[in-house]
């Protein structure tokens, strides 16, 4: 996996390219979750089904039940200590990540952050338009440090 999380931006569709880095990803035996973010789909609506599913496969319980802004960065905490006690790593790939609201992406971007900080094996690989890259700075003003950004034409 990459040092810390990434996210690409694109002039044109990005469908294709993230199902090749998914196949990528699944080829080295890994997990990954691919979404789709909506203009008025909740982070929690988006994150909660497969939260769910890779805490079971991992045998954890977790707890989403409540506000996400604390709740997720302790969840992508306990999720990759166990991640990482199986050798194990989570890919999450997030098509139109430019379509979550401010305080939203926000939210996943401090539970990344508390993932990396514990070098835990927990990425988001997250596409948008050109706009992402100002809405990432705008939620979470260190995140243009802790990101890589690519602009892929």
């Amino acid at each position: 996996f990459p040092s810390h999380d990434m996210f690409a931006v694109f002039r044109e569709s990005r469908s294709a390219l993230l199902r090749e880095i998914q196949q990528l990803i699944d080829e080295k035996h890994q997990i990954t979750t691919n979404l789709i973010a909506q203009t008025g789909k909740s982070l929690h609506s988006l994150l909660s089904d497969p939260l769910l599913k890779l805490s079971k496969a991992l045998n954890i319980d977790i707890d989403l039940n409540g506000d996400l802004t604390y709740l997720l960065p302790d969840v992508f905490i306990e999720l990759g200590t166990a991640l990482a006690k199986n050798n194990l790593s989570w890919a999450i790939l997030i098509d139109d990540l430019d379509k979550l609201e401010p305080a939203e992406l926000g939210i996943l971007i401090s539970a990344l952050h508390a993932a990396n900080q514990k070098s835990l094996p927990v990425l988001c690989i997250g596409a948008g338009r050109l706009q992402l890259t100002k809405k990432v700075g705008d939620a979470k003003p260190y995140a243009e440090r802790i990101f890589e950004f690519k602009l892929i034409d």
